[in-house]
């Protein structure tokens, strides 16, 4: 056997035994049971692609606000922030998205259409048919973009938090894993759940402290990893710069929080965000990072009672 041939054999190997490793560990999770979804806060509904766990806080008549979690952290992302908004007398809804939390975990390509579609049949199964507001956190940015260029008729306006979707392509494992077919998908199964534990292992978790404990049960759950991998590989690579561009034709109002310490979702973005849509009203809070959602509530629970109620931020 010649030297290349061994080397193509070792390649092949290593390849194969990747692939075995990755349907092990994606095997071995957790998979998600009606009696966790029976045992679960707030209620569920039976919708074209599946279970779709919901949540309702605040008081029956206030002003509706829909929040929209992102990729990797369920609907208790928003709890602090939720807390604070019922407290203002809103009426909150959260759900989580498909392969996340307690929803179910249906194996489909989560780009756009995917995700606008499962917003949609939510809000119908709501009852809510009158334009509301929505909030987007990280990939729930890029989804109420998505829903609002889509159903303009649906939508008095939308607030992004770290909006995904005017970013660069993502880099190391992220990259590696989104960027290789096949292949990366048993290395995010592998490597995924250290990568997202390991990413939030500082945050400060004041307001919401079982957010370690949430990591690792989103990580541990079977549909979970594939999901995510899915979202990068489809909705988080479509750029957002030409559905903002009609938002801002529409005259669509837009509030974007962003945290000046992000790794995650660079300040580029803000920048993008204006050359695209100059009406839009920006928001930068100092040393916040990524996890501005959960870290930082006081400060946007203000900025979005603020805006809600036709305020500049910081007015």
């Amino acid at each position: 056997m010649t030297t290349f041939a061994l080397l193509c054999l070792l390649a092949l190997s290593g390849a194969a035994l990747l692939l075995i490793a990755g349907q092990i560990a994606e095997a071995r999770r957790v998979p998600r049971s009606r009696a966790a979804q029976a045992d679960a806060p707030g209620g569920f509904l039976r919708l074209r692609q599946g279970r779709t766990h919901v949540r309702w806080d605040g008081p029956e008549g206030g002003r509706v606000v829909v929040c929209v979690h992102g990729l990797s952290t369920p609907l208790r992302v928003f709890d602090p922030l939720t807390e604070r908004l019922a407290k203002a007398g809103y009426r909150v809804l959260r759900y989580d998205h498909f392969g996340r939390g307690l929803s179910d975990a249906p194996m489909s390509r989560q780009d756009a259409a995917f995700f606008t579609r499962h917003l949609r049949d939510v809000l119908d199964a709501c009852g809510l048919r009158d334009p509301v507001p929505f909030v987007g956190y990280s990939m729930g940015g890029a989804v109420v973009t998505a829903f609002a260029d889509c159903f303009p008729e649906r939508t008095s306006g939308i607030c992004l938090l770290a909006s995904g979707g005017l970013r660069d392509a993502p880099s190391g494992v992220y990259g590696l894993s989104t960027s290789v077919p096949v292949l990366g998908d048993a290395l995010w199964s592998l490597l995924g759940p250290r990568t997202l534990t390991r990413d939030d292992a500082k945050v400060d978790v004041r307001h919401l402290p079982d957010f370690p404990h949430i990591v690792a049960q989103e990580v541990g759950r079977r549909g979970t990893l594939p999901s995510h991998l899915s979202s990068m590989r489809h909705l988080l690579a479509e750029r957002q710069e030409a559905r903002h561009g009609r938002l801002a034709s529409r005259g669509m109002p837009v509030l974007a929080i962003w945290g000046d310490s992000d790794l995650v979702i660079p300040l580029v973005s803000k920048d993008r965000l204006a050359g695209a849509n100059p009406a839009a009203q920006q928001l930068v809070l100092p040393d916040a990072g990524h996890d501005l959602a959960f870290t930082r509530p006081d400060e946007l629970a203000d900025a979005v009672i603020g805006w809600l109620s036709g305020r500049m931020p910081g007015g």
